[in-house]
């Protein structure tokens, strides 16, 4: 009886050490599952960035095209004050929502396509945003626009003051936003200089604000009949 208890207790610590070793050594499979796991995640890294990109570029392209000759868009058949002056906002905002359908069907189609759909809205959300700031940067453009307009006054001049100031808080809340969004912020590790996009998100989001006060302003110079 002694003999077996010796032996026993001889046994049960190297099993024990075996299975605490065991337990705190990962796997091949583990690993190879980690290693997957951030390949997959610098892929889709790049395809989001590579998306931003190409909706920036195609972007920028229309933006100045419909600012200068206008070649990539079809002829305007009309003679009104408005239309004449807003036309370039108007094609290029035709553009900028057929960037946005396009990108949504591809990056659902893209997530679908993932073997792993975990944090899938959440995926899907950061490339849309993406795409929705980096496309409506060139907005920024249509600036050009409102600066040639005509001295107004009357109860335009009145309502054009209107949109100037709701244009400026919607900056002001813009810029208290980000602080939020630098706060709350988790980045991949691999990502370099993440910080930089937090920074650049206001400005590129503020575009679309930009181009949206212009129309805005020429609508207060010229009236919706004009």
């Amino acid at each position: 009886m002694s003999n077996r208890s010796a032996i026993g207790s001889r046994i049960c610590p190297s099993l024990l050490t075996w299975l605490n070793l065991r337990a705190i050594t990962p796997s091949k499979l583990s690993e190879n599952a980690d290693r997957a796991i951030a390949t997959n995640a610098h892929t889709m890294w790049c395809l989001d960035t590579s998306m931003a990109m190409m909706g920036i570029e195609v972007s920028f392209v229309f933006a100045f095209n419909a600012l200068g000759s206008g070649v990539l868009y079809p002829p305007l058949h009309t003679t009104g004050k408005l239309a004449v002056t807003a036309g370039p906002l108007i094609r290029w905002a035709c553009v900028y929502v057929f960037l946005l359908a396009a990108f949504t069907v591809i990056g659902f189609a893209r997530q679908m396509a993932r073997e792993q759909r975990a944090d899938l809205v959440r995926s899907l959300s950061q490339s849309l945003t993406g795409v929705v700031a980096m496309a409506g940067m060139p907005g920024w453009l249509f600036i050009v626009v409102a600066a040639s307009a005509h001295p107004f006054g009357g109860a335009r001049f009145w309502a054009a003051d209107a949109v100037c100031v709701i244009a400026l808080a919607l900056v002001v809340l813009m810029v208290v936003a980000s602080r939020y969004w630098l706060k709350d912020f988790d980045p991949d590790p691999a990502v370099p200089a993440p910080w930089i996009g937090i920074a650049l998100l206001p400005v590129m989001l503020l575009g679309l604000v930009a181009f949206a006060a212009t129309l805005a302003l020429l609508l207060c110079q010229f009236g919706i009949a004009g």
